[in-house]
Parts: C-alpha cells; structure tokens; sequence
C-alpha cells in the first residue's frame, strides 16, 4: 500500500511538471538556453522585464517574475489556432497578452502575464507554459 501511494504521488508530481498542450495547438520540442546577461536580454536583467523570442509553434515570451524565477510562454493562442492567426501579443500596459494579431478574426482572449491564465475571453486552456531553470546568469527554457 505504502508504495502504491507513492508511486501515485510520483506520478502525479511528473504529471504536473509537463506543459499542457490544448487540442489545436502543436507540440514543438523547445530547449533553449540563454545568458541574461547577454546584451540581445537586457529587460530581463529587471524584475518585470520580459523578452520575446523564437521557438515553439509561434514563438515564446519570457517574463522575469522573480529574481529567481522566469516563465516562458507559447505564444500560440490555445483558442484561436487555425491558419496564420491566433498568435498573442503583449498588452502596452505590459500585464497582459491577447489575441488580437488577425482583424477580424482574433478571438480577443485575454491572459495574465504572471500565470498564463484566462483573463476573459473564449479560451477555455490557459498558455502553454514551458518550463524553465535559473542559475543564476544561464536561463534554460524546455518542455
């Protein structure tokens, strides 16, 4: 019973570390390292800072929550996903990222910078989150 249980709570601590993939938007194997320090990185030197990058299906934003901890983002729209829309962009007041790239066609979902989540809008899945290491001065960001 005993390793039963934790077998299960292994599981699912794994299970809660992969990135969840909304139906629509494409799996891309991501593995990406970069030096913050890099002069192409200097907004995510601050708190606060962010930088938009490729990879993924649509390219990925890195938004420096901590001193410590980083989150990279698909930029992907989990609910807008067919043909050349359905990619968020970053707000000017910086907090938030929406569809809206395709007039006309934008689902207008709107998600949080610090989690990823629905804000408002029709998207039923947050962003795709990938997961990322800090050591200090390198920045791995991977699925």
């Amino acid at each position: 019973m005993k390793k039963t249980l934790i077998s299960l709570v292994l599981f699912l601590g794994l299970q809660a570390c992969t990135p969840i993939y909304p139906p629509g938007v494409p799996r891309v194997p991501v593995d990406i390292s970069l030096y913050v320090f890099d002069p192409d990185f200097v907004d995510l030197q601050a708190v606060g800072g962010y930088a938009l990058i490729p990879g993924g299906s649509r390219g990925i934003l890195i938004y420096r929550v901590s001193i410590d901890q980083f989150n990279a983002y698909e930029l992907h729209c989990p609910s807008n996903h067919t043909g050349d829309c359905g990619r968020v962009s970053l707000e000017s007041n910086g907090f938030y990222l929406t569809d809206i790239d395709c007039p006309g066609n934008a689902c207008g979902s709107r998600f949080n910078i610090i989690t990823g989540g629905v804000e408002s809008g029709p998207s039923q899945y947050p962003l795709v989150r990938y997961k990322t290491t800090f050591d200090g001065s390198l920045l791995r960001i991977f699925d």
